[in-house]
């Protein structure tokens, strides 16, 4: 299986593969493969950052986040923390920090440094930062959604499926 996304500027697709083992980086107009680089583990789901090229990939039988270089396709710090596989993987707007979530909740990383912040949360599986970068919402295996404020790593609200919130207005 393989799964795609496209870089903030729409030019490049990065293409990770859980058959092989390879991330692939393709020119997105021509399909000329632009990169390849290699690791031992399958891996699943991809995000870009917005302000350096590096791309985010989860490790689907070790649990990690591996890193690569999306010029040179050189594997930047491992990030280990999750107990099983991660689900899903997004970078905060300025690029500073990356959260995973899966089976054993969301996980809060530091880019630079690789360092593991905080883990809170739910099973879950889709996030997404706010636009400031000050919280993060989570879509939960249960059905719920949680809200997690970014500064603390704790949850700040938890909805779920068709409960209506204070100005009535019904979620998911």
């Amino acid at each position: 299986t393989s799964r795609l996304r496209f870089d903030p500027s729409g030019r490049k697709l990065a293409v990770t593969s859980s058959e092989d083992g390879r991330l692939y980086v393709l020119d997105a107009n021509s399909g000329a493969t632009l990169l390849i680089s290699t690791n031992e583990d399958w891996l699943g789901e991809a995000a870009w950052n917005t302000h350096s090229p590096v791309i985010a990939t989860i490790g689907r039988t070790t649990g990690l986040i591996y890193l690569f270089d999306a010029d040179t396709g050189q594997r930047l710090p491992t990030m280990k923390g999750h107990q099983n596989e991660p689900g899903s993987v997004e970078f905060s707007h300025d690029g500073e920090l990356l959260i995973s979530s899966g089976w054993d909740g969301a996980h809060l990383w530091h880019v630079r440094t690789g360092g593991h912040l905080v883990a809170n949360g739910s099973a879950g599986s889709s996030l997404a930062f706010a636009p400031d970068d000050g919280a993060i919402g989570q879509s939960c295996y249960e059905g719920g959604l949680e809200l997690l404020t970014v500064s603390s790593g704790r949850e700040a609200r938890r909805w779920h499926a068709g409960e209506e919130d204070r100005n009535h207005k019904l979620l998911a």
